[in-house]
């Protein structure tokens, strides 16, 4: 993935830079994201790299309206040329042109709060494509590693997929590895949990990566209970808990190919569970979970 950034001289700094350092991990190769940072004195070559792009600015900047604008959250997404141009729905100080095949991101930021926010988040969403075009999937979930082997809390806002993971942690000494976007990766055919640079709310993301062992959907109950979802069943579920935006037929299919290989790759459960420690204790017992690291 090409991440290109233009920015004014005055946000160049080295504090602001560093939050955007690539993440990485030893044990797995995840997708590259790397980044370009454009300024005023070198924004013409920028600018002569992306004609298609320099159109689109031109408009916005005039007032034009461009065509079949699409609202999706806090950002409009239009068709251009060959890819998609993003603007924020209040103003069209941020510009973002994602093409070649959601490969490449090229970025048009003039305040300093959009470096710190939209900016992140746009790099989250440059990451999820990248992952998504190289067959795998980032989640909404909370992730976590035990005796080398991974599982991933899934559900709703509320159904206590962070509380679960916690209580893992007290029980059997397990590590967070994110709380809210783990990414899938394979390796050897294998599914394969990663860490990413993006934990929602909570600073909780590790450069870990460890087989995928266990995908368990998430719900509140007064009894601790487990029960197997079947891949047709687990394809509808998941699909509720992923983030990217498919604006595109392609996106689309790639992202139903890789929710479809991915309950083909992972076992999926539905645990109705409480708050206490005999949750975990039900789920290892139930997943005949090793007693150490393999």
């Amino acid at each position: 993935m090409s991440f290109s950034v233009y920015l004014p001289e005055k946000l160049i700094t080295r504090s602001l830079i560093r939050r955007f350092a690539p993440f990485k991990t030893k044990e797995c190769k995840l997708p590259d994201c790397a980044v370009q940072i454009y300024t005023d004195s070198n924004c013409a070559g920028f600018l002569s790299e992306n004609p298609a792009f320099s159109v689109c600015k031109e408009k916005l900047d005039a007032g034009l309206p461009l065509p079949d604008e699409l609202p999706v959250g806090e950002y409009f997404y239009a068709p251009c040329e060959d890819g998609v141009l993003i603007r924020e729905i209040k103003g069209s100080d941020i510009l973002v042109w994602i093409h070649d095949r959601f490969r490449r991101m090229d970025v048009v930021l003039k305040e300093p709060k959009q470096y710190s926010q939209s900016l992140h988040a746009l790099m989250m969403r440059a990451y999820q494509y990248t992952a998504l075009f190289g067959g795998g999937l980032m989640m909404h979930s909370a992730a976590i590693a035990c005796r080398g082997h991974g599982i991933l809390f899934c559900g709703v806002p509320g159904a206590g997929k962070s509380t679960q993971a916690r209580l893992w942690e007290q029980v059997y000494g397990a590590e967070a590895i994110n709380n809210d976007q783990p990414c899938i990766v394979y390796q050897d055919g294998a599914a394969y949990v990663s860490g990413t640079p993006w934990s929602g709310k909570e600073p909780c993301y590790k450069n870990l990566c460890v087989p995928a062992r266990a995908i368990v959907l998430v719900e509140k109950s007064g009894v601790d209970r487990i029960e197997p979802v079947s891949p047709a069943e687990a394809y509808g579920l998941l699909s509720l808990h992923e983030y990217v935006v498919p604006v595109q037929p392609e996106t689309e299919a790639l992202y139903g190919a890789a929710v479809e290989k991915l309950v083909h790759s992972v076992p999926v459960y539905r645990q109705y569970c409480t708050k206490t420690e005999a949750a975990p204790r039900a789920l290892s017992a139930y997943l005949n979970f090793p007693e150490s690291e393999t």
